[in-house]
């Protein structure tokens, strides 16, 4: 598949956790070629544990490094945290309660 210049593209997860890690290798070639990628998942964390959640709409929360849960299953948070670390810039991802 041949992509237009500068595409939207969304890199998601839907298997409870970390599944969508295995995606980033692609999402970080692809950024790199300028295209625009945002990393989601379709989470088992509680979202009702997020501590001042911003919500994207209903049921999506907006997760950067600077969220914090008071549940200690996060793994959207710790993508983002490794984003930072690595590239010095937001990894957000979006996360959706089921």
């Amino acid at each position: 598949m041949i992509l237009k210049p500068n595409a939207n593209v969304l890199i998601s997860g839907c298997g409870g956790g970390f599944d969508f890690f295995c995606g980033s290798p692609i999402g970080l070639e692809l950024e790199k070629q300028g295209h625009k990628v945002v990393y989601s998942s379709l989470t088992f964390s509680n979202l009702g544990c997020v501590v001042r959640p911003i919500r994207v709409s209903d049921g999506v929360v907006l997760v950067d490094e600077n969220s914090r849960s008071s549940d200690g299953y996060f793994p959207e948070k710790v993508f983002c945290d490794w984003y930072k670390r690595a590239y010095g810039k937001s990894g957000c991802s979006r996360s959706s309660l089921i």
